[in-house]
């Protein structure tokens, strides 16, 4: 009970800075590397890292953050790498961006201004797998001029265009 009490401790003017991190930051490391198997309804490790309530509850392996102590907290010991399972499993290690603002958020207290269900991380993926360059509207586009005879196809013109500004 200490880490809610600890939790509970905070101020909302304290949580302020950690609740931007929270939206900026954290939510989309969450939605993109980790509630996918540990969601209400996967429960991978039996951990549900969607809410606020989840993450206090912990896992299998018990709780996963020591606001007192984030280095030593179980969350970032398995994104660092530094314990099994590595997580996000069978993935390559978080950047140590992505690692100091996950260890900034729980010395602040892990808050969440939101909940992370599972279709809310559908829609933000979709959000993003669709700024993909190949799912984006076509627009017209102007054909480079050339003064090559040897420009039959408009891609041809493109690529003399890179030809000439590469030179």
């Amino acid at each position: 009970m200490l880490q809610q009490d600890h939790l509970l401790a905070i101020s909302e003017q304290d949580k302020r800075p950690a609740n931007d991190l929270f939206d900026n930051t954290v939510a989309e490391i969450l939605i993109k590397r980790c509630i996918r198997c540990h969601n209400p309804v996967e429960l991978s490790g039996a951990l549900d890292l969607t809410s606020a309530k989840g993450l206090a509850t912990g896992g299998t392996s018990g709780p996963v953050i020591n606001s007192e102590s984030p280095n030593d907290s179980r969350l970032v010991e398995l994104v660092e790498h530094r314990k099994k399972p590595r997580m996000p499993l069978d993935q390559p290690r978080l950047p140590g961006s992505s690692i100091e603002a996950l260890k900034t958020w729980i010395a602040a207290g892990a808050p969440y201004t939101r909940e992370l269900t599972a279709p809310t991380a559908a829609r933000e993926q979709i959000k993003v797998d669709r700024s993909f360059w190949s799912f984006r509207r076509l627009q017209d586009v102007v054909v480079p001029r050339t003064n090559k005879a040897n420009t039959k196809n408009p891609v041809d013109a493109f690529i003399a265009s890179s030809w000439r500004a590469a030179k």
